[in-house]
């Protein structure tokens, strides 16, 4: 089952329910600005006439994965085979993967001295079980489900939005990096809610790109090849055995 979130912008309100239940459920480290999905409050239009709205702001859980490209020691994955998981054990906070992911989501965190972001509840619940954000929103802004299904749910919506004259209003996601699993219903053009246009897809070719300077490089360095090639031995037995 291929399951994803539908986010309807045009529904949001901004209680943040989501935020809250995400980091009871999976005990995001605690510290200021850390969030695995945060709102963010956006206006559409021209004063006076300008309308509020909030974007739930998190991974996207790309089919064709930027940070899974770059990352130097294999540390993000997709142990489902659909979404993408930071792996703490192996991570060692480099950042090439918030530099390469075209919505910047990974974060830095003290606590645990790793990337952090979104891990679709991986592990804290059944496949079939919606997430955190998705079960604590009040007014289904949220809607967790198949993705196929999702997409038809959003087509529909856009066309019921364009009818009452939002004619910019589209689905974001369906096609985008080979298909988001986070996809959102918009009143407006993307660029309007801090989304990209055309997002890209950065491959491992392009890793030096990445690098973060010195120290960044030396700690890649200093690396045992044993650590990396252990690694690289483990992603390759997962992936036959999910085969």
């Amino acid at each position: 089952m291929e399951t994803a979130m539908l986010i309807d912008i045009e529904c949001c309100l901004g209680c943040n329910a989501c935020t809250v239940e995400c980091k009871r459920n999976n005990d995001v480290p605690v510290g200021e600005h850390i969030a695995w999905t945060k709102i963010e409050e956006v206006e559409r239009g021209t004063y006076p006439a300008v309308i509020k709205h909030y974007v739930k702001e998190a991974c996207k859980h790309c089919t064709d994965a930027s940070c899974m490209n770059v990352c130097p020691v294999g540390a993000i994955s997709k142990p489902d085979g659909v979404h993408v998981v930071v792996d703490g054990e192996w991570c060692i906070g480099c950042g090439n993967c918030k530099h390469a992911c075209p919505f910047g989501i990974p974060h830095f965190t003290e606590p645990k001295h790793t990337m952090q972001k979104c891990r679709f509840c991986y592990g804290n619940k059944a496949e079939d079980e919606p997430t955190a954000c998705a079960a604590a929103c009040p007014f289904g802004a949220i809607t967790f489900g198949e993705r196929n299904d999702l997409i038809e749910t959003g087509n529909q919506r856009v066309t019921n939005l364009k009818a009452k004259g939002l004619s910019n209003a589209t689905l974001y996601g369906e096609n985008e990096l080979g298909g988001l699993h986070v996809l959102y219903v918009l009143g407006e053009s993307p660029k309007v809610y801090g989304l990209p246009e055309s997002p890209q897809v950065a491959s491992s070719s392009v890793i030096g790109k990445w690098l973060t300077g010195v120290t960044t490089a030396g700690v890649i360095a200093a690396l045992p090849l044993w650590f990396v090639f252990k690694r690289k031995q483990e992603l390759e037995a997962r992936s036959k055995g999910g085969a």
